[in-house]
């Protein structure tokens, strides 16, 4: 069934509850296919997820949190960068360059995507990926389908919430990153026939620059998850 309800969580709630999910499933082969129903009651959420070999239903009751925090809105702006790439391609990038540092530059132009780790504690590094039809060996979605762009666009996010959202990959091959200039990043997992799970991430700014900017915060790193289905 289809929740019409928006679920607000902290990203580490939504990274641990669905790996201990996943972790009862076939956690390869777990697809959109095999997610069966969600409910939402009043304090938990309740799921049923089938193995791919169809005889193993696991049903589960999550608890949810409640925030006490101040709730960021989540901006109603047309981003003027779309990428859509492998899921597990993009949790591998997430992985190997948190080994070098704690920060990641996504530069996007219409032609390539790349993701860069400069002045990190291990060193420097950087991925870059084009738009291709070849598949990747793990999935039936290539490194990087499409790149959608009006401009070109450079913005710094953490790593560390990076990584937690890239822990979504096996719900979806395909992970959708929208970015705007000094406007928060947009991970979006499609899961067909169920709805998508979507994330935001302000990017890191200076302080010199945060008034000019839209996201009015006196924090430097904002993260903020919203799990719709």
């Amino acid at each position: 069934q289809t929740c019409a309800l928006p679920i607000c969580a902290p990203a580490p709630m939504i990274a641990s509850r669905s790996k201990r999910v996943l972790s009862r499933t076939n956690y390869h082969s777990c697809s959109k296919a095999q997610v069966g129903s969600f409910h939402v009651h009043n304090h938990s959420v309740t799921c049923a997820v089938t193995d791919t070999g169809g005889d193993r239903l696991s049903n589960f009751e999550l608890n949810l949190m409640t925030i006490d925090d101040d709730r960021l809105g989540i901006p109603d702006t047309p981003y003027e960068v779309t990428v859509s790439m492998s899921s597990t391609e993009f949790q591998r990038i997430c992985r190997d360059l948190s080994v070098l540092g704690d920060t990641c530059v996504i530069a996007c132009s219409p032609d390539k995507v790349a993701f860069r780790v400069v002045g990190g504690d291990l060193g420097n590094g950087c991925i870059t990926l084009l738009p291709s039809a070849v598949m990747d060996d793990s999935s039936s979605v290539p490194p990087c389908s499409s790149i959608e762009a009006t401009s070109s666009t450079e913005l710094t996010f953490s790593l560390r919430y990076l990584t937690m959202f890239s822990k979504s990959a096996p719900l979806s091959n395909t992970v959708v990153l929208s970015m705007s200039d000094n406007m928060p990043l947009r991970v979006e997992y499609p899961i067909d026939g169920v709805g998508h799970v979507q994330f935001y991430l302000a990017p890191k700014i200076d302080e010199e620059d945060r008034k000019s900017t839209r996201l009015n915060s006196s924090h430097t790193v904002i993260s903020y998850a919203v799990f719709c289905l």
